[in-house]
């Protein structure tokens, strides 16, 4: 089945080397290599094996665009719909794509803390949600990303080093927490 072919493609992501003019060894772990292009497949992976175990119906999340994308492709694979929440004035090529698999409801992220129970109250205007299992995604399984910098340090264990540096990519919180726990008592510093 797709599903489970592209969910034995999320990960184990080798890492390659940039020659840099000075000799610094920059390795890369490359996550666009991911089913859906983001490390967020990690995360997406997870919670559709969650929802299709607990026979979820819908799959509530708040995004501004990979998250979204990533988890409403795994989720329709297993015929569970997806309800997104992006920020109003979202560009509208990324509202395009995540509206292909999801409903998409623009929100203030600003306004008002959004609990699970105010997602479902605004969701249940567009959509009849009465007598299906919802649950709010936002921030299930960040531990999913705790399995890159494993992978980075079963290769570098390989080569009897350890990184000096980790550089993410901006915008990502949950990346960088998870980073953090997973770095806090070694001397590899998080850029």
């Amino acid at each position: 089945d797709s599903m489970e072919y592209k969910m034995l493609e999320v990960g184990n992501i080798p890492l390659f080397r940039i020659n840099t003019a000075n000799g610094l060894e920059v390795l890369v772990k490359d996550e666009s290599q991911n089913p859906f292009g983001t490390f967020k497949d990690r995360k997406s992976r997870d919670v559709a094996e969650h929802a299709k175990a607990a026979g979820i119906d819908y799959v509530m999340a708040i995004t501004s665009g990979n998250y979204g994308f990533s988890l409403s492709n795994f989720l329709s694979d297993l015929g569970i719909n997806t309800i997104l929440f992006v920020p109003y004035g979202i560009d509208r090529r990324v509202l395009e794509l995540l509206e292909q698999k999801a409903t998409v409801i623009p929100v203030d992220l600003e306004e008002q803390e959004l609990t699970t129970e105010k997602l479902e109250a605004i969701a249940g205007r567009t959509l009849n949600l009465a007598g299906s299992k919802v649950i709010n995604a936002t921030t299930f399984y960040d531990d999913a990303y705790l399995d890159i910098f494993r992978e980075i340090k079963g290769e570098l264990d390989k080569r009897g080093k350890e990184p000096d540096y980790v550089v993410l990519p901006c915008g990502s919180g949950e990346l960088f927490a998870a980073a953090l726990r997973y770095y806090h008592l070694s001397d590899t510093k998080i850029i």
